[in-house]
């Protein structure tokens, strides 16, 4: 059989396809909506916290409808969103929510006044950062698991033998109950994974105070972590790869001659180039399939900094008026800047939040006079 399932976990969409190897074709493809709105304002510095089993039901939907459709199945794989974590026990159940990689409460003000990752900047060495291949920000799984820490949550379940996952991996655990286990174009997303020898990496673990006990174990890309039982056959389902890579992988850019550039734009979105050898920049550089590396500079402002926006419209359509009617704002958008083709001179900064490529951490509507403040405007 040539026929593999194929899921991917990310932040705006679950989206599944059946992949038929021999003859090179994508079918039955299906998505659902994310369980994404739950981030959480009541904070100064927002929580992006998501129950791990509402994603897990997506991807049995996904599952079910594609297993059921009387083709071979050789084996499932999943790409899921990056850096964030989910904190299991040892029964392989969800301690925590997932943490995903827009949470921001890494900015809060802790210890002596400092945010804690301004106190992570400090504890670890530059060199050490530099060996991750990531830049600290909020949201990775090692900020994410510094700041549990420092709210005591390792103390209070010290006698759990918890482990920290990345969400494809929790999945494809929940759905064999097989191993705690991490491939490296995952594991390069945590802030904790050395890329160069491609294990954790221990220096920092010490620092941070945390141990390498609650990480899975490093495995080679095509892993299976268990065997999701099917009617009458086992099939085994791998252990997840970043999404980034995939999409990269995808596009084909790392088969070509040249040194070509992916722009992969979504919910989060980066530009990425592969490469052979490890070098220091104002850049990402994460693992690839193949022994290879991927500069990239991810972050960057798109659907995620969009939302803010239609989560604005969204407010003045339903808290200002009285008809409830659900109204498709992306729709409504899309319609209403359809035959514009300029925006009257309004400026728009999205850059909502701190990003490699502007450095700023506010975005602004710029060039309102009276008559051009308008939805489509904005958009345009």
């Amino acid at each position: 059989m040539t026929k593999y399932i194929g899921i991917d976990i990310g932040a705006s969409f679950v989206k599944g396809a059946l992949f038929d190897l021999e003859r090179g074709t994508i079918s039955n493809i299906t998505k659902y909506v994310s369980p994404t709105n739950q981030i959480i304002h009541k904070f100064k510095n927002p929580r992006f916290e998501v129950d791990g089993n509402l994603y897990l039901k997506q991807v049995k939907k996904i599952l079910n409808l594609l297993l059921k459709s009387k083709h071979g199945v050789a084996g499932i794989v999943l790409s899921s969103q990056m850096h964030g974590c989910i904190v299991i026990d040892n029964d392989k159940k969800p301690m925590t929510p997932f943490i995903g990689w827009q949470d921001e409460r890494a900015l809060d003000i802790g210890l002596h006044g400092d945010s804690y990752l301004d106190v992570m900047n400090k504890i670890l060495p530059k060199k050490f950062i530099n060996k991750t291949g990531v830049m600290l920000r909020p949201g990775l799984m090692s900020v994410s698991l510094f700041w549990l820490k420092q709210q005591g949550f390792f103390k209070k379940n010290i006698n759990k033998d918890v482990k920290s996952l990345f969400l494809g991996d929790f999945i494809a655990l929940s759905l064999t109950k097989g191993d705690c286990a991490v491939e490296s174009t995952q594991a390069c997303g945590s802030g904790l994974f050395d890329v160069q020898k491609k294990v954790w990496h221990q220096g920092i673990l010490n620092l941070l105070g945390l141990d390498q006990r609650i990480l899975p174990t490093i495995v080679p890309t095509g892993t299976p972590i268990g065997y999701l039982s099917f009617q009458k056959s086992r099939v085994p389902i791998y252990v997840s790869v970043g999404d980034l890579q995939v999409a990269v992988l995808g596009s084909l850019v790392s088969a070509s001659a040249t040194s070509d550039l992916s722009i992969n734009i979504g919910t989060g979105s980066q530009v990425s180039v592969v490469c052979d050898r490890f070098s220091i920049g104002n850049h990402d550089l994460r693992s690839f399939f193949d022994d290879k590396l991927l500069k990239t500079v991810a972050f960057l402002p798109a659907g995620r900094a969009l939302n803010v926006i239609v989560q604005f419209v969204e407010r003045l359509l339903f808290q200002t008026t009285k008809n409830k009617k659900s109204i498709d704002v992306w729709e409504f958008i899309t319609n209403a800047i359809s035959k514009k083709d300029n925006a009257n001179n309004i400026q728009c900064s999205i850059s909502f939040f701190k990003n490699n490529a502007t450095t700023s951490s506010v975005g602004s509507i710029l060039g309102i006079t009276e008559g051009n403040l308008t939805i489509e405007n904005i958009f345009f």
